[in-house]
This record gives structure tokens, C-alpha cells and sequence, in this order.
């Protein structure tokens, strides 16, 4: 057998040194995935084997003083389907068209396309429709509970209790400012695929409950607040006002006892602009200028407008007077139309019909200035 020459012996350590290098390249690359990189990969490899269906939590309720519920959620359902597990889309969309009310084309687009990972197919159903849906048996395709909010008594202290998504986020009022404590924390389902999405019948499903939202609990008192919309409502058409409003509050603890602004809304349909403009005129809108009417309607211009206070202050200078010992209900003013305040003279609204004598009751009842410049003199 022949020596190998220094050529042959050459061509052996260059092959064996290109084999070493990549041999040392892919290991390095090994190392790298696994041990440098291996959160990023481990993250990417678990979302592509991990499907969830989201369980939302339920709303909690608001409520009045006195245990009233203003604001609750009730039971519906959510149809979720994941079309990698649906073979015939077009079959399904058949079976699920008469429960859903809709066309078995829609359903079946919606479906049947591979790349989506999970889809909503249907919410707000009864449990009757779910329970129907159920019964089909059909592959790829959950019911879950979810929730839908309810006002029961329609535009009742609707700027205080604000509104919800249908996804339950709240915009507006209470719903907004307490939507952390309300809200809750979401639970899922969670099951294990294969690349094509298809669930594995040997992966363990999991389940995470939601945990419901806390109730709160409202100063308001439903009697006042009651009665207060109702005072409120026949000024608008008495007196033919643009808006009204009107705040009731405890003066020995600064509650709010009934809070309400007219015209309002109605937060089981919140979008709805017909009480404020024509067809016409919404069908005109642009997004922009409809956003800017929700905002205008749903937003409460007690707390969140500026204005004067004005007469309101009467009925402080008045109370200031009665406690003070300064005047009684049954004290006795005499209105000329005006009166002289260090050289200026100071007219009352109706000075050209002056209200002459009258008691301070009366003198609330007419908001006479006069009256309540007298009854500050007397405090000094």
C-alpha cells in the first residue's frame, strides 16, 4: 500500500478542518438557541403550542344607598371556533345559520380560514341558543359565558352611572372612574396544538377562573334621585330650557343624594343620537363629529363644567343667617327693587316690579337680592 503524498495529506487536513469548523459553527448556534437566547425561543415555541379561550369575569353591580341595583350584568354566551380544527367550514356554517339567525355563507367565511387562530363567531346568546349550539357537537367549535350590562331603569341617573362596552370597559360616569374595581380579572381555557393549530388529544386542558368584580355601592338614594329627574324633566317642558340641572346633597356629610342633568341618555344604548338629531343630520356625521356628540351627551357638566354659582349662594348666605341667629324663616324684608351698598346701588333681577314685603322664606322662593344683601350686613 502506497504512502499518501503530501498533496493527499494536504486535501485530508483541509476537508478535516472545514468539517471541525462548521461542526464547532453549529454548536456555537446550539448553544446560542438554548442557552443564550433560549427565553425568546421557549416564548416563541409556547405561542405557537398554547390556544386560549378567554372566560370573562362578571361585571359587579352598582348600587344605591339602600341596596338598589342601578347597574348589573346577566348571563349571556360567546360561540368561539378555532379553524384549524374545521374540516368543512361550509358544514358547519349550515348547522350553526339557523340557531344564529344568520346567513350560513357568513358563518362560514368566517371560519374558514386556516390562518386564524381563534375566532368569535357569535355573542349575546341566551342559553337556550347555547345550550342548541352545544348539542351540535361540532368540532372546533366552544360556548362560553360572558356578560352583557343591564340599566334597568333606562336614562335613570345616567351621567352618575355612566355606560359600558359591549366588551365590558367602562366610558363614561362611575363605570369609567371605578372600572379597575368593577371589571374583575379574566379567566381562559388553555389547551396545547400542533403546528397546524389542530388540538392535541394528548395535551392537558387547563382552566383559569375569572374572578368577578366588587359591587359598589352609591351615596344616591333612588326615592331622591327619583324625584329630583322628575322636578327636572317638568322644568325642561315648562320653561322650554335648553338643560337643566340639579344636585341633592346631605349637608351634615356632603353626600350626593341625587345628582341628574336634563336632556340625558339612555346607557342600554348610548349611541343612540335620535333624541338630539335628525336622520338627516347623523347619516351627514363623520366619525369625528359623531365622537364629538357621544362625548357632549354622555359627559356630566356638574362635575366636569365651569359655570357660576350665582343665587346658589343665597341658600349658604341664608343658612349662615339662621344658625348665626341673625333672622328666622318668618323674618321680614321689604324689596324696593334695590338696594345701597356703600354709594352703589345694587338691583334685584325683577327691579322694575319690585316684590315689596315678603318673609325670608319668600325671599328664597323669589332669590331676591336684597333680601340676602340685608341678611349679609347682619352677619357683618
Amino acid at each position: 500500500m502506497t504512502k499518501p503524498n503530501k498533496m493527499h495529506r494536504f486535501r485530508l487536513w483541509a476537508a478535516y478542518l472545514i468539517v471541525s469548523l462548521i461542526l464547532f459553527a453549529l454548536i456555537g448556534r446550539l448553544a446560542y438557541i438554548q442557552i443564550i437566547n433560549n427565553e425568546f425561543y421557549l416564548t416563541k415555541a409556547l405561542s405557537h403550542q398554547i390556544r386560549d379561550i378567554p372566560l370573562p369575569a362578571m361585571r359587579g353591580d352598582i348600587l344605591d344607598r339602600n341596596g338598589m341595583k342601578l347597574a348589573f350584568s346577566m348571563s349571556t354566551f360567546t360561540v368561539w371556533a378555532r379553524p384549524a380544527d374545521i374540516s368543512e367550514p361550509d358544514a358547519h356554517g349550515e348547522a350553526l345559520s339557523t340557531i344564529l339567525d344568520e346567513p350560513a355563507s357568513l358563518i362560514s367565511e368566517r371560519i374558514g380560514n386556516p390562518e386564524s387562530k381563534l375566532v368569535r363567531v357569535a355573542k349575546g346568546l341566551t342559553k337556550s341558543k347555547a345550550d342548541l349550539v352545544r348539542n351540535k357537537g361540532l368540532k372546533g367549535i366552544w360556548v362560553t359565558e360572558s356578560s352583557k350590562r343591564v340599566y334597568p331603569y333606562g336614562n335613570f341617573a345616567a351621567h352618575i352611572i355612566g355606560h359600558s362596552t359591549e366588551d365590558g370597559e367602562g366610558l363614561s360616569g362611575i363605570e369609567q372612574m371605578l372600572d379597575d374595581s368593577l371589571s374583575g380579572l379574566d379567566g381562559k381555557i388553555v389547551s396545547y396544538t400542533d403546528a397546524a393549530g389542530r388540538t392535541l388529544p394528548t395535551g392537558d386542558e387547563k382552566i383559569y377562573s375569572p374572578e368577578d368584580g366588587y359591587n359598589v355601592v352609591l351615596t344616591l338614594d333612588e326615592v331622591i334621585q327619583h324625584f329630583t329627574e322628575k322636578a327636572v324633566d317638568g322644568g325642561l317642558k315648562d320653561f322650554g330650557a335648553k338643560r337643566i340641572m340639579a344636585v341633592v346633597m346631605d349637608p351634615m356629610t356632603g353626600e350626593v343624594l341625587a345628582m341628574t342633568t336634563k336632556p340625558d341618555y339612555d346607557p342600554n344604548m348610548p349611541r343612540d343620537l335620535s333624541a338630539y338629531f335628525s336622520e338627516e343630520e347623523i347619516s351627514s356625521m363623520t366619525n369625528d363629529v359623531m365622537f364629538e356628540a357621544w362625548n357632549k351627551i354622555w359627559r356630566n357638566p356638574i362635575v366636569s363644567d365651569t359655570y357660576e354659582p350665582g343665587s346658589t349662594f343665597k341658600l349658604l348666605t341664608a343658612a349662615a343667617g339662621l344658625e348665626e341667629n341673625k333672622v328666622t324663616v318668618n323674618s321680614t324684608f321689604n324689596d324696593k327693587g334695590y338696594t345701597i351698598v356703600n354709594g352703589v346701588r345694587l338691583n334685584c333681577w325683577r327691579s322694575n316690579n319690585p316684590h315689596g314685603l315678603q318673609t325670608l322664606t319668600q325671599g328664597l322662593e323669589n332669590s331676591c337680592n336684597p333680601v340676602f344683601i340685608e341678611i349679609g350686613q347682619r352677619l357683618g
